[in-house]
């Protein structure tokens, strides 16, 4: 330790406060501000940019924004080979003005009724290629709306009138200014604009202005698809999952009489034979097991219904005698004057075509979770 024998006098100020106070004192108070103040200040503005950069927004239950641009599209229907999970998706970012590569496509796994098809009811039912018919309306409508609040909230940032600014695949422009903003950096702004007025079909595109609709898009299914990597029903796994398979009455309207089920209970895997209003499910550990141990079932069945008597043959014949007589049929859609120009018609020509009976079901088996 080195010690000074000098005297050192300090003169303390009649407040009591010495240079050394104020000094000890401010710089401690700017340690302070650095480390409490500054430093947190700019943790608190990290936090908010945070959840500013992680913000979505979701202009209605179809379709969400998010910031990095990336945008998800509910598709409520089920996919059966004819693309309706590319075109109708398609079709709300038709009118979103999305950009298309950015488009996520998000397949509904709940029954909600705010996606039914308005076709039947509300209900979710895909069937008789009734989506795209169905479901094009309020897509569009819905895509609409959502392109409607991101202008609004672009002109709310830039102090602008929403009719001065257009959109283009992705992003809001100025239409005589040089300012662009994107759909993700609008997604994740706090006051982002919800209430817009409705749209209604008068605000949809023209035809003429379709970046996607009827164009060469591919389909987002295709790949996966090809490459064998795509995700069916029947892929699904869960803990502790059984399998079943059932054994339908031959004909319709007919129901298990007598059904030995001893031999399919041997088999290993088999957990239970279950009685059906029209048939026999056995459940197993694998489908497999499924499989054989229906194959084992013995039944009687009821042997009742009159389509045991059925003759295709015979019912043809009948469609056609129906068809080519002169008994007015069932008018589904009338326009104009059909039967008018056709007896007035200098030539005319007439011919009948018959077609089997044909199973229309799936390759894979039937699956459902």
């Amino acid at each position: 330790m080195i010690t000074s024998k000098r005297k050192t006098t300090v003169t303390k100020p009649a407040n009591g406060v010495s240079r050394r106070h104020v000094l000890a004192g401010t710089g401690a108070l700017t340690f302070a501000i650095s480390t409490g103040g500054i430093v947190g200040l700019v943790r608190a503005r990290d936090a908010s940019d945070t959840a500013q950069a992680t913000r979505s927004a979701n202009p209605n239950a179809w379709v969400t924004l998010h910031p990095d641009g990336a945008i998800d599209i509910v598709f409520p229907a089920t996919e059966m080979g004819q693309g309706s999970s590319t075109y109708l998706p398609l079709m709300l970012a038709e009118e979103l003005d999305a950009d298309w590569e950015q488009v996520r496509i998000l397949q509904l796994n709940s029954d909600d009724r705010r996606f039914g098809n308005q076709l039947f009811g509300g209900v979710l039912y895909t069937a008789g290629s009734s989506a795209v018919y169905g479901y094009m309306m309020p897509l569009r409508r819905a895509g609409a709306q959502a392109r409607r609040m991101l202008i609004a909230t672009a002109a709310k940032a830039w102090g602008v009138p929403a009719d001065t600014l257009a959109t283009e695949p992705g992003r809001v422009v100025e239409r005589n200014g040089s300012r662009t903003i994107t759909y993700g950096e609008l997604a994740s702004r706090p006051d982002f604009v919800t209430s817009v007025p409705e749209i209604t079909d008068a605000d949809l595109k023209a035809s003429a202005d379709f970046r996607l609709i009827g164009k060469d898009v591919p389909r987002r299914d295709i790949p996966d698809k090809t490459k064998g990597v795509e995700t069916y029903g029947i892929d699904v796994r869960v803990p502790d999952m059984l399998y079943a398979a059932v054994l339908r009455a031959p004909v319709e309207d007919e129901t298990p009489e007598q059904i030995d089920e001893t031999a399919a209970r041997r088999v290993g895997g088999v957990v239970d034979v279950v009685t059906l209003p029209d048939g026999i499910a056995v459940v197993a550990e694998t489908m497999w097991a499924a499989f054989h141990g229906r194959d084992q079932l013995n039944v009687a069945w009821s042997s009742s219904s009159p389509l045991r008597k059925a003759d295709s043959a015979s019912d043809l014949k009948t469609y056609v005698t129906a068809a080519e007589s002169d008994a007015d049929g069932a008018v589904w859609s009338e326009r104009g004057n059909a039967r008018g120009a056709i007896s007035a018609a200098p030539r005319k020509l007439s011919a009948t075509y018959m077609s089997d009976y044909a199973y229309h079901a799936q390759m894979e088996p039937m699956a459902i979770v």
